[in-house]
């Protein structure tokens, strides 16, 4: 039997479907997780679970290394954000596919991303990393308000926020520096990324390989909060400005070296043009790679798995269809008692998915991330306008109570 180690994985999104796309393609996923209980998908689906602290590297290196040395793994990958650049190195490590950790490493910290960017010439916002209060005071000395502040790595807009004076800044950032883990107890570095806010529409280019795949056009919730609250795919957009994003888009990747596997680029379109806000090395998350695959019949999870496992790659476009997914935010915080509206939302026309993450029971919380989301629904049509439209009109259907 051939392996995949999967090394953590998304809870809402793209997780149970790498471990589903595994199955169908013949191979048997292993999920390696120090949390079984975190994932509820595992017992449904039959998943195969090793049990391993992955927050220590040397525990999950050893782990691996033993089940590779009595079982025939052929591919190691991850879902998640926060275990990419582990599962890089340990395929590297077991000579098997994989992106250049190095490159990854650069990815995953937003501060050696605008460094990198820099040293290439690239449009950046202006910005300060700063790991002191007295880094912090320069910071504020020397750029104009309002400001983004932002820990130097995660995903998800964990921590990202927009300060607009000094007072919120200094509240923001201090709270920031005294983290010494981050949402899955990972330790993080003291650092906080302060920078320009840049104004413009949000987009993301979809990136396989040295291949664009298509442009997402985001949208996000209400300031001072950057939580991305649904996505178009392909982005409707002048043909020129959509051009400039996936140019911009490519001059990044080449800056950090990236060019095997998937890739979320976003960026924005600001009055002096596209730039970037920060390259994923992974999959986009907000079930973009579910729009894409309804949109164009290109199923950017199963190529992830085929390019890991060394498999030859093949993505003709097989339809041509717009996708749109809005997710249901809670406006205040409670316990969850119910949603209404499920099956009415279900049965309008082009809505492809309606799917809730929460059930009754569950607290609801606001943080200002994607943990915010309490599920989503999928329109797919012909015409961009009537997939945004049906999206807009399920998501509204569905109506919580909370106590």
């Amino acid at each position: 039997m051939r392996f995949l180690l999967l090394v953590e994985s998304n809870t809402t999104g793209t997780g149970r479907l790498f471990a589903q796309a595994a199955q169908r393609l013949g191979l048997c996923p292993v999920l390696i997780t120090r949390d079984p209980a975190r994932y509820r998908y595992i017992v449904d689906d039959s998943i195969e679970v090793m049990n391993v602290n992955t927050n220590d590297d040397q525990a999950l290196e050893t782990a691996v290394c033993e089940f590779a040395s009595t079982h025939q793994v052929v591919g190691i990958y991850s879902s998640s954000e926060y275990w990419i650049e582990a599962s890089a190195r340990l395929a590297l490590r077991l000579g098997l596919p994989g992106a250049n950790p190095e490159s990854i490493a650069i990815c995953r910290n937003k501060r050696k991303q605008r460094q990198c960017f820099r040293n290439c010439h690239l449009p950046i916002p202006l910005f300060h990393c700063v790991t002191s209060e007295h880094q912090l005071e320069q910071a504020i000395n020397t750029l104009s308000f309002p400001l983004v502040v932002k820990p130097v790595q995660g995903s998800g807009s964990v921590g990202v926020k927009l300060c607009r004076n000094r007072e919120e800044v200094l509240a923001h950032s201090r709270m920031l520096l005294q983290q010494s883990v981050n949402e899955r107890g990972l330790p993080v570095p003291r650092e906080v990324l302060i920078e320009e806010y840049l104004q413009g529409t949000e987009y993301s280019a979809e990136v396989f390989g040295s291949d664009i795949v298509g442009i997402t056009r985001k949208y996000l919730s209400n300031e001072p909060y950057f939580v991305e609250i649904g996505h178009d795919f392909p982005a409707q957009a002048p043909q020129d400005v959509l051009w400039a994003v996936r140019q911009c888009a490519m001059k990044a990747l080449m800056a950090v070296g990236l060019s095997w596997g998937p890739v979320h680029v976003e960026i924005r379109v600001t009055e002096y043009g596209p730039i970037v806000i920060e390259i994923n090395p992974r999959l986009a998350g907000g079930f973009i790679p579910e729009l894409v695959r309804q949109s164009t019949g290109i199923d950017l999870i199963e190529l992830t798995i085929r390019a890991s496992i060394g498999h030859e790659l093949s993505y003709a476009r097989g339809l041509s269809r717009h996708t749109s997914i809005r997710f249901l935010m809670p406006k205040r915080e409670g316990i969850l008692c119910a949603v209404h509206g499920i099956e009415d939302a279900s049965l309008i026309e082009a809505i492809a998915d309606v799917k809730l993450y929460k059930e009754p029971g569950d607290a609801v919380l606001c943080r200002g991330d994607f943990r915010d989301r309490l599920g989503h629904v999928i329109a797919c049509h012909e015409s961009a306008e009537a997939a945004m439209l049906y999206a807009e009109q399920a998501k509204d259907m569905l109506i919580l109570t909370l106590r």
